[in-house]
């Protein structure tokens, strides 16, 4: 169900096609849509993930701009993350802002193909990497941060590219399987940040403490250069160095 102004129907109508691609990669990904319908409603002023009836600014309406549809998808990919299930505090916003931002990649993955997906990724983490620090003062963690900083750039952009990180040490497979398992058996629950890593681990069958310990309950980033090679015959060496920014905890 869509409610708009005075845009043309067929160029709302084209904006909103992408929903056919995400919704199923969603329900693959996640599992059931749980909700009675998929409605969107212009407004004036800023875009939310009201149950049932999306708010959505009134410029995106009928946009298939890449701005206009990554929030189409973003507020849709609520209905599991922050819907289905919400964060228990302030502090564990990361799960509701940060899995929806990464659901723009994977809503774009659905749509257009892995290679625009694995762009829009790259495109974040290099913004991410350069300017994070300036946009929300430092290099944040994503767990436990004030009330002035619940919905910063860290909560989404670094929330964004945690999952994304998650989905590569666990393997889609199993990532997948896990994120399922935790929205069917948490279903309308307010989980925090350790019950999230907990269930996850216990659905995967990896401990995932340390992960969070770097990724959600520290600060910085991290990244895996090769160093150096050394050949001998038919022996090769391949050396390899972990590299940090804003953290010193390796």
């Amino acid at each position: 169900t869509l409610a708009f102004f005075d845009q043309d129907t067929n160029d709302v109508k084209q904006a909103f096609e992408i929903l056919n691609y995400v919704l199923p990669k969603y329900e693959q990904c996640f599992g059931q849509y749980d909700w009675h319908r998929i409605g969107y409603v212009a407004t004036p002023m800023g875009s939310m993930e009201h149950t049932g009836n999306i708010a959505l600014i009134n410029r995106y309406m009928a946009s298939t701009d890449e701005a206009a549809q990554s929030v189409i998808i973003h507020e849709l990919s609520h209905s599991w993350f922050g819907n289905l299930i919400t964060c228990a505090t302030s502090y564990d916003m990361w799960f509701n802002e940060g899995g929806a931002s990464f659901c723009e990649e994977l809503g774009f993955e659905a749509a257009k193909g892995r290679e625009y997906s694995d762009t829009y990724y790259r495109d974040l983490l290099s913004e991410m990497l350069r300017t994070l620090h300036h946009t929300d003062g430092d290099y944040l963690p994503l767990y436990g941060l004030p009330s002035e900083k619940t919905y910063s750039t860290t909560v989404y952009k670094k929330g964004a590219l945690v999952f994304h990180t998650l989905r590569g040490y666990l393997g889609e497979q199993l990532f997948y399987s896990s994120m399922r398992r935790l929205f069917e058996s948490n279903k309308f629950a307010a989980m925090d940040t350790y019950a999230i890593r907990d269930s996850l681990s216990a659905y995967s069958g990896t401990d995932l403490t340390n992960f969070f310990d770097f990724h959600i309950f520290g600060k910085g980033f991290l990244n895996y250069n090769i160093d150096s090679m050394h050949t001998d015959g038919t022996t090769a060496t391949v050396f390899v160095r972990q590299r940090l920014v804003g953290t010193q905890t390796f």
